[in-house]
């Protein structure tokens, strides 16, 4: 497949590097970065951006009162803030607020001037020197201002849009543009009607590069952004189903998105995200150069050998219109480095060197988001989410607790969310209305706003009786001893000020040393992977057999479904019993059942796979006309394991088609070596053989509606596989069957497995460590003893051999490996200490292991690693 690329463009930018040059006292100039703008979030300040008079010659209001010129520094839209001199108040309405009845008092409290809708107000005397204006639309007013504050500049204009992504875009874009010239970006997220247009209103003459969000929820609001905007050149982030409501449907959701970038012409270039057709769709109906990022291979940008890590960040080569640069981007989730893909490629088209790419994405420290699950010994399950709160991941984290906390009892703790200027009292009521909406149980309160939490939560039918309000951390820590009980899942959820963070530390000091953290970001990201190998047309079966591999099939289930998957795979009757005793309601297929166990499917509404007649005779037996159970017919075509061998398959389908009680609704069959190289020829006869059959099946009037093959190793060495659904095993959890799979994808590692240093001591020459005397030192030695052992699913047979993280350096495993603990050697590390932290699999600081190291060392695999990792081990599951 030809990559869809402007190829004329990439051949110049060759020559970017040495091109690009700057005075070199912007380099030391404090307003060269972003981090300089005079933003707040009740509006804008810009010094002397205007003059009173050229205000009222822009909006034209319909009356005035007070004088009619003067400075003006900036605008504001909360009179709870301080309101800055030389300011205008912008009187803008709500569903739930009027700034028109502020805008009296916003003049005693020093603006020049208030821009209002009521004529009523001019009434009555004004503070000495202040200014009444009156317009019939005060929203549209201050979008007419910033349309045409926004002409008086030349310089070029970036518009941003997409249904996620658009604020990491365009802060990565505004840390990597700002190491060599003076950018504008729109502070925080200001993507709205009135977000934009006060956006645009910091524009100044020092500025080069202007860097302006937008953002939508309703047809025709793109329309009114793109003329404040008017974008030289666009990003398009990608097309989801955030907003879709508003918007109908992806495909208007494109419809209006696209109107951003209307005006791009031959001289403009647009960005666009390779992995998302539906974005790609604008290629043919825009003017604008266009070019690509992504994971596809195609793509102009794309990232290549990632190496991640879960507090860490990635480390990848980034591959850029035909050159390459390293680069260290400090933040988690693949997604990021999705994003770092589409900032880098705009940056690149306006000139930055390789190497300002490389400074800002290596800067890039956007504030934390990361969403923790874990569950205590006492039987409690913590949703914790206490960096920051606001509207949008405040309705997020009470998503997470309703699914999370589906069929247990939910109680949820809440501050006050900070910084809301005129919509706090919409914002938390609205927030109550969503805790009924999750089925919380209890509700717990901090701060005094946050009481309209409560308030609308019992207007919206919760008891009082189940919520408490309180001013302080202490009183909700108090309040949560109180009711909480094992079993609970308990969401703390508020901004930092109000300490929230330290209940949840003191519930999780609970938690034991050794843990595994489990990146459910990262399943989410090698779904995508996966996605982007097979297509559209195709299914993806998840296997989360075996505890999802040694990762709680519970969460990675839904972190499958939330990510487009329709079906699930497990290996036993029960492992399927738990997913749906825990609201997993998509359709379950079971690899192996027992005609004893029949009635288990039946139970629990589960798909079999059927190998046999006699499994297909007891299953139908166990169903009913109402009642028909789904099956998949197992073929076997070399594995020399379950199901009929391929020669005897015709007679085998006609019989099971013909039981009334069951629904064949799939056949498949399963590769006894994709992973090897060296046996592709038998792989590909395999192939054959299921192909030939399904044909001749079809030929007879017998048809499926999934037909599967391919496991991880065959979705990636052979497209041929795939028909129309897979089962990716191994791949979804980050982990590789074969050094051939491996130099073919990158997959994002989801599991780190770590613990503490539980003490250390000093061991002179001679001394013997461990059981049977295995290893005795040989000179003075420091050796560090950690809380995990073979119990906890750390091999025996590392035992001398292996080797873990500490401070980012290698540290060998001296002695037999114990039930509970083992040892390592510290002597080269003296800055270890007790209580550090040890990571047995995963990455720390340049250093990493992976289970595959491990597996090597006991001539086993991967998967028997993840798999035997102890439900004693604490599950951390981190999510963006």
């Amino acid at each position: 497949m030809e990559r869809p690329r402007d190829r004329s463009t990439a051949a110049s930018l060759k020559s970017m590097d040495s091109a690009c040059s700057y005075p070199a006292e912007f380099l030391d100039d404090s307003s060269f970065c972003p981090g300089a703008n005079l933003v707040e979030k009740h509006g804008i300040e810009n010094q002397d951006f205007l003059d009173l008079a050229e205000v009222i010659r822009i909006i034209e209001p319909y009356a005035i009162k007070g004088p009619q010129q003067g400075p003006v520094s900036g605008v504001s839209i909360d009179t709870r803030k301080p309101i800055g001199e030389n300011r205008i108040f912008w009187a803008l309405k709500g569903s739930h607020f009027n700034g028109n009845d502020f805008a009296r008092l916003a003049l005693e409290l020093g603006a020049k001037a208030a821009v209002v809708e009521r004529e009523e107000l001019l009434a009555g005397d004004l503070p000495a020197g202040a200014t009444m204006m009156v317009c019939g639309d005060t929203l549209q007013a201050l979008q007419t201002l910033a349309t045409r504050y926004r002409s008086r500049f030349t310089i070029p204009v970036i518009g941003i849009t997409g249904s996620n992504g658009k604020t990491l875009v365009k802060e990565m874009l505004a840390s990597i543009l700002c190491q060599e010239r003076r950018i504008y970006r729109s502070p925080l997220s200001y993507n709205t009607q009135i977000g934009a247009a006060l956006a645009l209103l910091g524009l100044r003459p020092e500025h080069e590069i202007a860097i302006i969000e937008a953002g939508i929820s309703l047809p025709g609001e793109m329309e009114r952004l793109q003329k404040m905007i008017r974008p030289d050149h666009g990003i398009l982030t990608v097309i989801s189903k955030a907003h879709i409501g508003g918007l109908g449907s992806l495909e208007n959701t494109l419809e209006e998105k696209q109107k951003l970038f209307a005006e791009l012409d031959e001289n403009s270039f647009l960005v666009l995200n390779a992995d998302d057709p539906l974005s790609m769709k604008l290629r043919e109906k825009t003017r604008a150069r266009t070019f690509t990022f992504g994971l596809s291979p195609w793509a102009d940008v794309r990232a290549e050998d990632v190496h991640v890590s879960p507090d860490k960040g990635h480390v990848f080569t980034m591959r850029l219109f035909g050159d390459k640069v390293e680069v260290k981007l400090p933040v988690a989730g693949w997604f990021n480095v999705v994003n770092a893909l589409a900032a880098s490629a705009a940056a690149r088209l306006f000139g930055a060197s390789l190497g300002a790419i490389a400074a800002g994405l290596a800067e890039f420290h956007p504030s934390p988001m990361r969403l923790e699950i874990h569950t205590t010994v006492t039987g409690v399950t913590l949703i914790n989410d206490t960096y920051n709160s606001d509207p949008a991941s405040m309705k997020g984290a009470l998503d997470v607790l309703a699914k999370v906390g589906n069929g247990r009892r939910k109680i949820a703790i809440l501050s006050e969310m900070l910084d809301l200027g005129l919509h706090s009292s919409e914002e938390h009521r609205a927030v109550g209305k969503d805790v009924v909406r999750a089925g919380v149980d209890h509700l717990i309160t901090v701060g005094d706003n946050a009481t309209l939490i409560g308030q609308a939560a019992a207007a919206a039918g919760m008891s009082r009786k189940r919520i408490t309000e309180t001013r302080s951390y202490t009183e909700a820590a108090a309040e949560l001893e109180k009711i909480v009980n094992r079993g609970d899942v308990v969401l703390f959820k508020g901004s930092r000020w109000f300490g929230l963070e330290r209940i949840a530390r003191e519930l999780v000091g609970s938690i034991g040393p050794t843990r595994l953290i489990v990146n459910l970001d990262a399943i989410a990201a090698n779904i995508k992977m996966i996605r982007g190998i097979v297509g559209d047309g195709v299914e993806i079966m998840p296997v989360v057999k075996s505890f999802g591999y040694g990762n709680d099939s519970i969460r990675t289930s839904r972190v499958a479904l939330e990510n487009g998957v329709h079906y699930l795979a497990v290996a036993f009757p029960d492992e399927g019993a738990a997913l749906r005793e825990n609201r997993i309601d998509c359709p379950i297929l079971v690899f192996n059942v027992l005609t004893e166990e029949v009635d288990k499917i039946v139970r629990y509404g589960l798909s079999s796979v059927v190998p046999s007649l006699a499994l297909a005779h007891a299953l139908d037996r166990a169903g009913s006309q109402t009642c028909r159970i789904p099956v998949h017919l197992k073929i076997d075509t070399g594995m020399g394991r379950s199901g009929v061998w391929v020669e005897d398959a015709i007679p085998f389908v006609q019989a099971v088609s013909r039981l009334k009680n069951l629904r064949v609704e799939g056949i498949m069959t399963h590769f006894a070596c994709a992973d090897d190289p060296e046996e592709d020829e038998y792989t590909r006869a395999q192939i054959e053989m299921f192909r030939s059959l399904v044909d001749r099946l079809w030929r007879q009037g017998i048809e499926f509606r999934y037909v599967h093959a391919a496991n991880t190793a065959a979705i990636v060495r052979f497209p041929e596989a795939h028909f129309n659904m897979v089962r990716p095993g191994l791949a979804i959890y980050g982990m590789y069957p074969s050094r051939a799979v491996r130099s073919l994808i990158h997959l994002e590692q989801v599991i780190t497995f770590v613990t503490k240093i539980s003490q250390i001591k000093d061991h002179p020459p001679g001394r013997s460590i461990s059981y049977n005397r295995r290893f005795v030192t040989t000179q003075p030695s420091r050796i560090a003893t950690l809380h995990v052992g073979y119990n906890d699913g750390y091999p025996r047979f590392q035992s001398n051999v292996g080797e873990v993280l500490i401070h980012g350096k290698r540290a060998r495993v001296v002695g037999t490996v114990c039930m509970d603990t083992i040892m390592v050697d510290v002597t080269d590390i003296p800055e270890a200490q007790v209580g550090d932290d040890v990571v047995l699999i995963g990455k720390q600081g340049d250093e990493e292991i992976l289970a595959d190291d491990i597996a090597a060392n006991g001539n086993t695999i991967n998967y028997e690693i993840a798999c035997k990792i102890s439900p004693r081990v604490t599950r951390i599951f981190v999510q963006s």
